[in-house]
């Protein structure tokens, strides 16, 4: 079948200013990296390895030192193809004061959405990621994983044909894991585009159609994961 690539990083390099001096470090050294329509695309690299720098040079928020993005067919991110995007960042920036139902009602202000509109998508949203009898308590008092979930709530507002997870799952417990891998998975038959990375293999390997290795400022390694499992590479 001929896919299309939704988002496309070609020979990405990216360094850092560092330490007293402020000598260049290189965190990206050539990266290649293709997510397709309705794919879900597991980004496996240790801490450290440049995961986060990727999903910011996607999202537009830093400047690649050479090489190009493209994202749905443009050259790089602007405020349009942003509007398109949901993004999970490794910290989910919630107002602790405010319940799910207010704080997706911000949202939907910020993205212009009618408010009837917005009501009927956030309740939708609340229950899909099974915090509905949750939706009235103060973010405060909400777990880590309860927090993620709301997270992932938040990306989707904007009903995106991207979503961006950077380490979804850091900071899980055994229950929060396989809360979010159940909506990962549904997310998935839905049709949704995923990016998502981590550094453990077995939350990847879950939910992932593909899974590309992060090592030493490159792509090491992409494997498809249905032919692996389908045994039709020797090699696991």
């Amino acid at each position: 079948k001929l896919a299309m690539a939704i988002l496309e990083l070609h020979g990405i390099h990216k360094s850092f200013r560092t330490g007293f001096l402020g000598t260049r470090t290189p965190v990206l050294k050539g990266l290649d990296l293709s997510v397709e329509a309705g794919e879900v695309y597991g980004f496996l690299g240790h801490n450290g390895a440049g995961k986060s720098t990727t999903m910011k040079l996607a999202l537009g928020l830093l400047k690649p030192d050479a090489g190009r993005v493209s994202i749905f067919g443009r050259d790089g991110a602007d405020r349009e193809t942003r509007a398109k995007i949901g993004y999970l960042g490794e910290e989910v920036g919630l107002y602790p004061h405010m319940n799910a139902s207010e704080s997706l009602a911000l949202l939907a202000e910020l993205f212009r959405i009618p408010k009837r509109e917005a009501r009927a998508r956030a309740d939708e949203l609340i229950d899909r990621v099974g915090l509905t009898d949750k939706r009235a308590v103060k973010i405060k008092h909400y777990s880590k994983g309860m927090r993620q979930r709301l997270g992932i709530a938040t990306a989707l507002m904007n009903d995106p044909a991207l979503l961006l997870l950077d380490e979804p799952y850091s900071g899980l417990v055994p229950i929060g894991r396989k809360q979010l891998r159940v909506l990962l998975v549904s997310l998935k038959s839905q049709g949704n585009t995923i990016l998502m990375s981590s550094h453990i293999v077995p939350d990847v390997e879950a939910v992932c159609d593909r899974v590309g290795i992060l090592s030493g400022g490159k792509l090491a390694r992409v494997m498809d994961l249905h032919e692996v499992y389908a045994g039709e590479t020797a090699e696991v």
